[in-house]
């Protein structure tokens, strides 16, 4: 017996070539979505923190009591939205100093270290600044990391915001040590590795910010298709 096929079987047929094609740009889009979801997560400088290590061999070198190095520039490459962490990493030798009090302010004869200040966006203000400090033991290697806040305290970074600023490292007398005196022999931090090591949620590049576009596109194309699906 001959099947009769309703009016909306009818519509259907008639209109397969065209539900083939929709269903084809649709699936190209879901397949596009996913593609730029996934790719735009593995991109560097998508929103997401990502840890910058800046190597510093211009501040390596001997360091005597007083001493200073010329700022090191820092470029990250790219702008922040975000500041998580700011370490400093040093590594080298400390050889104690010999010390001799005026024996009335300063009764203090013998060995003392010295200490080593890291200033960081040197140019401007001291309490505006971010710092850290080292305080030298015995006579001997070490390696330390250090982690700089800003000296007047808060936690304004908008020095940062655009990836760009600079490192200082000074010699200076150990903190607590008052009265008169000095050294007759100085103290010297010879350091042979100095890294900064910056936690921070980059300013996405424009490609990721597309590619997260077309990915959020797909996926809401596909979740009204799903929903389509189950509706009927």
């Amino acid at each position: 017996m001959r099947r009769l096929r309703s009016a909306s079987e009818g519509c259907l047929c008639g209109r397969s070539g065209a539900g083939r094609k929709a269903v084809g740009w649709l699936g190209s889009l879901v397949a596009l979505g996913w593609m730029g979801c996934g790719v735009a997560l593995f991109t560097p400088s998508t929103s997401f923190a990502t840890e910058f290590r800046i190597d510093l061999p211009e501040l390596a070198g001997e360091y005597l009591y007083g001493q200073s190095s010329s700022p090191a520039q820092i470029d990250l490459g790219v702008g922040l939205l975000d500041l998580q962490s700011i370490m400093l990493e040093l590594s080298g030798t400390h050889t104690e100093g010999w010390w001799v009090g005026d024996l009335i302010e300063d009764p203090y004869v013998g060995p003392r270290g010295g200490m080593l200040l890291a200033k960081m966006d040197s140019a401007s203000s001291s309490s505006c600044q971010w710092g850290a400090r080292y305080e030298g033991g015995s006579t001997g290697p070490f390696t330390v990391t250090l982690e700089l806040h800003r000296k007047g305290g808060g936690s304004d970074w908008s020095f940062l915001e655009d990836g760009v600023t600079d490192l200082l490292l000074l010699h200076d007398l150990q903190a607590g040590v008052g009265g008169g005196g000095g050294f007759t022999t100085p103290p010297i931090f010879d350091l042979t590795d100095v890294a900064v090591v910056i936690n921070a949620t980059p300013v996405p590049e424009p490609a990721s910010v597309v590619l997260l576009g077309v990915g959020s596109l797909g996926l809401f194309c596909r979740h009204r298709k799903a929903g389509r699906g189950r509706g009927r």
